[in-house]
């Protein structure tokens, strides 16, 4: 019975999932419809229609019976630009002649309205045989292509801008002193029609100059501009008027705008070339950057809370006889790698959750930031103050002292392990310790993370370079330290050094500080 009763299951199964392969019903599973359209106008919503699209195609009962997520992005906007170029990259998308809109669902896109409605209603449910997807024309062609568009951007946008604005007004005869004004705009576009009448009626002294974004490449430097003036994704929109350092979008922000007599106090050419020119250092790292880099890491090298964790680690091997050489060097190559792992990983998780909002906030950032730094600063001259009149119990730049005491613990441990332990026990420290002393290293540290954030670095091997001189830097008075010790075989020469210079130690790392806040300062104006 009991057996009849199992055969009975097993057939009701497999006839289950038979009707379920047959049906025309779309089955219970995740789909991810992600929507790419490309608009530039402000008033038109554009979005809407696409979930008007999507309704159209699906009744109520369909979509109950979805597990769906909807996204839906505007690549004119750059996050949008930035999720379409993944979504080419993961899916292999060559859509070199940029049609939209785009639906990309499991790994097959399809373009423009009419098609994206067909699909949906019909060859997403039961013919994916019959899809309209546009073949991949290999990957050795689509890397072809989106090199070709990369050197077509970066030939036409950065320093061409103002090569370009340079030729204009030697063609104009535009003085660096002339009131100045760069407007976009485009066909269709109500507001932009709205703007354009409304400038006949100011100051005929002021020289406009107008950029159609259906131009060739005129978008391309409309969202060149739109990084270099960190202007909000919200705002990324024509009509778009630049005026010396500022920007305005939309008919009404700037009629507001412009309607004001001040607006055009620092309106001139010239400063819209300097503005530029100033934005456009921002997204380079010179050498400048690199020295002050290392000389920060140089500096953070120093800190007497790393010295002293070397120290006692290296008095320990001395005792007991184990390779001071060879494992100290394997506890200073694991802090190596740890900061750096820290730093990197701070580095991108920062510009991958808050890139855009860091953006949109920028001078608020920089102010809070600024004063975070200016504290810093100021709390170390005043243990400067306080090591020159010998009063080392009031000073507040160093670890607390339960994370001293653990550090020393584990560091102890050291001289009761087996030789043949110690060389990973040494590296496995390096790593312990790193994260134990960051509270008091890592502050230059932060400090110089966000002086790289601020420079929007896209290269990644510009970015992994920044910090392999900065922690290459900080490991110089480390290994120095090492083999002062390694040939005099006592720690007391550099204990007696570090001690008698702890102040001078601290007076640098204010002014290093204090040298952030001015630069952090000098950024805002």
């Amino acid at each position: 019975m009991r057996k009849k009763r199992a055969i009975l299951l097993i057939v009701c199964f497999l006839i289950a999932i038979l009707l379920g392969r047959n049906s025309k019903t779309i089955s219970a599973a995740t789909f991810s419809f992600a929507f790419f359209y490309n608009n530039s106008c402000a008033s038109c919503k554009e979005d809407e229609d696409i979930y008007q699209l999507f309704n159209r195609c699906f009744s109520s009962e369909e979509k109950a019976q979805m597990d769906y997520e909807i996204f839906v992005y505007n690549v004119f906007q750059q996050s949008g630009k930035e999720v379409y170029k993944k979504y080419c990259k993961d899916y292999q998308i060559d859509n070199s002649a940029d049609e939209f809109p785009m639906l990309v669902i499991n790994g097959q896109w399809i373009t423009g309205y009419d098609e994206i409605e067909r699909y949906l209603k019909n060859d997403f449910i039961i013919e994916k045989e019959d899809l309209r997807i546009k073949q991949d024309n290999g990957q050795k062609q689509k890397d072809k292509s989106n090199s070709e568009q990369k050197n077509k951007v970066e030939g036409d946008t950065g320093t061409s801008i103002v090569d370009q604005l340079t030729r204009n007004s030697r063609e104009k005869n535009i003085k660096n002193d002339d009131k100045y004004l760069l407007l976009f705009t485009t066909y269709s576009c109500e507001e932009c029609e709205k703007v354009k009448e409304f400038l006949k009626e100011i100051d005929s002294s002021v020289i406009i100059e107008e950029y159609n974004i259906g131009a060739e490449n005129a978008v391309e430097i409309l969202q060149t501009l739109y990084a270099y003036y960190h202007v909000a994704d919200s705002r990324q929109h024509v009509p778009t008027i630049f005026m010396g350092n500022q920007v305005f979008t939309g008919q009404e922000e700037i009629i507001t705008a412009l309607s004001r007599e001040d607006t055009f106090t620092n309106a001139t050419y010239g400063t819209m070339i300097e503005a530029i020119k100033k934005n456009m250092g921002t997204e380079t790292i010179s050498k400048t950057s690199y020295l002050a880099l290392f000389g920060s890491g140089l500096l953070a090298g120093f800190n007497p809370c790393g010295i002293s964790m070397l120290l006692m680690l290296l008095s320990i091997l001395l005792t007991a006889q184990s390779g001071v050489l060879r494992n100290g060097m394997l506890y200073i190559l694991a802090k190596i790698i740890t900061y750096f792992s820290i730093g990197i990983g701070s580095y991108f998780a920062v510009a991958a959750v808050f890139s855009d909002q860091l953006k949109s906030i920028s001078r608020i950032f920089t102010i809070v930031v600024s004063g975070i730094i200016l504290m810093l600063a100021v709390m170390n001259f005043v243990d400067f103050i306080n090591v020159k009149r010998e009063q080392f119990g009031k000073i507040h730049m160093q670890l607390p002292v339960n994370l001293r005491t653990f550090n020393h613990h584990m560091i102890k441990k050291m001289g009761n392990v087996s030789e043949k332990f110690i060389p990973l026990l040494a590296f496995a420290l390096g790593i312990v310790i790193s994260f134990g002393e960051f509270f008091c290293t890592g502050q230059i540290y932060m400090a110089s993370i966000l002086y790289m954030f601020r420079t929007h670095s896209e290269s990644i091997l510009q970015i992994i370079s920044m910090f392999l001189v900065y922690v290459g830097a900080m490991s110089i008075p480390t290994i120095a330290v090492l083999m002062v010790v390694y040939k005099t075989k006592t720690t007391n020469v550099v204990s007696e050094f570090m001690l008698h210079r702890m102040g001078l130690i601290k007076l640098f790392n204010g002014i290093l500080f204090l040298l952030f806040f001015i630069y952090m300062v000098f950024s805002l104006i």
